[in-house]
């Protein structure tokens, strides 16, 4: 998991206060501030008016029935009804909610300032929340996932590396102080103790609780943008590269390649989908932007969403979560059949 030579793992430049040091978060936002001047969301102060210009870093679905918990630049948002109406709620109903997710009986998050810097805190029904421990105070937190056993988390710290909690969030501890970029982790990618992680020099594995790196070299090479658990089948994982779509069926030791020109920020699948995909591209700029289905591996795609900057997506899961998309604004789709078709539900509504 360390650097091999030459300048591959070098850094992004400082996040933005819009968003984590993620390579395709940053390319996505400038992007976006090509045509989105009017939005405003991404930089200064707090919008003198009801910020339309808001738009979702995160989306989990509740440990309650109809419960989705929103991260928004604005603030956390909680629906109670399926994802019909969306108020403000809880301690951090204003406060900038960069990566969320949902961990053991609880929720962790990363909130974030102006400056950049980051705060993770944890709460065990998304209104109250608090500190923790062992995180190191302001660095930015680049990902964050949810392990593969109950109240283990993982999270990319910049300038730190990788930190992990068995606790759901409440605390944490360095796992592996690398310099590397990391982009995206998948963990539990063929068992437990299997992680996947992207970097700009491809997907590398790594096993057991210390992250042991699994071989010298990337599994997959190349500009690895995101990697994620594919429902196709237990072993199987699907990552996002600069141009292409890849995807294993063997925990990420062999993967195929599919080139595209679509524009795709990230390809993800939920459980019960089976082998469907759906890729994201928000890109403002270029006629190729929407929502995409595949169900053939990511040979070919289907345009389920025409419209530009739907960046989001809410998955379905075990709680029994929609198959929601967000859009800048924010404007919320919903598919009620695996993603083949989707009706525009308007703006996001408090």
């Amino acid at each position: 998991m360390r650097a091999t030579g030459g300048g591959l793992y070098a850094r992004p430049p400082p996040p933005s206060a819009c968003g984590y040091p993620r390579p395709v978060r940053i390319r996505l936002r400038r992007a976006l501030a090509a045509t989105a001047l009017l939005l405003a969301g991404c930089g200064g102060g707090a919008p003198a008016a009801a910020p339309v210009q808001d738009h979702v870093h995160s989306a989990v679905g509740g440990h309650a029935a109809g419960e989705i918990l929103l991260g928004t630049h604005y603030g956390l948002r909680i629906s109670t009804d399926g994802g019909r109406t969306w108020p403000s709620a809880g301690d951090l109903g204003r406060t900038q909610i960069r990566l969320l997710v949902a961990a053991g009986d609880g929720y962790v998050a990363v909130t974030g300032a102006e400056d950049g810097s980051s705060a993770t805190m944890i709460s065990a029904d998304g209104r109250h929340w608090s500190g923790v421990a062992g995180m190191p105070a302001g660095r930015p937190v680049s990902a964050l996932v949810a392990g593969a056993t109950p109240g283990s988390v993982w999270a990319e710290v910049t300038d730190v590396g990788i930190l992990g909690s068995d606790d759901g969030g409440h605390t944490w501890h360095a796992v592996d102080p690398t310099p590397l970029t990391i982009n995206d982790i998948a963990p539990g990618v063929d068992g437990p103790n299997l992680l996947a992680y992207a970097s700009s020099a491809g997907v590398f594995l790594a096993l057991g609780p210390q992250l042991s790196p699994l071989g010298d070299a990337p599994w997959l090479e190349g500009d690895a943008q995101t990697v994620h658990r594919w429902s196709a089948c237990p072993r199987c994982l699907v990552a996002t590269l600069s141009g292409a779509v890849a995807t294993s069926a063997d925990g990420g030791r062999h993967w195929a390649t599919h080139a595209t020109r679509l524009p795709f920020t990230d390809v993800l699948s939920w459980g019960g989908g089976g082998g469907a995909l759906l890729g994201v591209a928000p890109s403002p700029a270029s006629p190729d932007h929407g929502l995409y289905l595949s169900t053939d591996g990511a040979a070919t795609w289907t345009r389920v969403i025409d419209a530009p900057l739907v960046d989001h997506l809410l998955l379905p899961d075990a709680t029994g979560a929609p198959l929601l998309a967000f859009r800048w604004g924010i404007s919320v789709y919903r598919s009620v059949d695996a993603g083949r078709t989707w009706t525009a539900e308007g703006p996001l509504r408090g």
